[in-house]
């Protein structure tokens, strides 16, 4: 009877070392595939940074262009102003040529 307890411990011995085996195996599938999730996480955050850093840098650059802008519509507008200016003034000179076109006109 004593040979029947020994097997049935020998089994459950072998049971339990399948067990840790078979736990091991599966803790280092899980660690393997956690490592890759790691790895896409760390690639994600440094291309997040990346695009944020762009994202500051366009901004910047944004702005830079609006106040360009603005100072560019200024002069030209300053510019309309002084040739229209001039122009008047062209008119007022030569009053001849301005009548003479004023009477051909009518």
């Amino acid at each position: 009877m004593t040979w029947v307890y020994v097997a049935f411990s020998f089994g459950v011995i072998a049971f339990f070392v399948e067990m840790l085996l078979s736990y091991h195996r599966e803790a280092d599938r899980f660690k393997k595939e956690q490592q890759k999730a790691r790895q896409a996480i760390n690639a994600h955050s440094q291309a997040e940074i990346a695009l944020q850093q762009q994202t500051r840098d366009t901004k910047t650059k944004i702005e830079e262009l609006t106040k360009e802008k603005a100072q560019l519509e200024h002069d030209v507008n300053w510019n309309k102003t002084t040739l229209e200016e001039l122009e008047e003034k062209e008119k007022r000179r030569s009053l001849s040529k301005h009548r003479l076109e004023a009477g051909e006109d009518a």
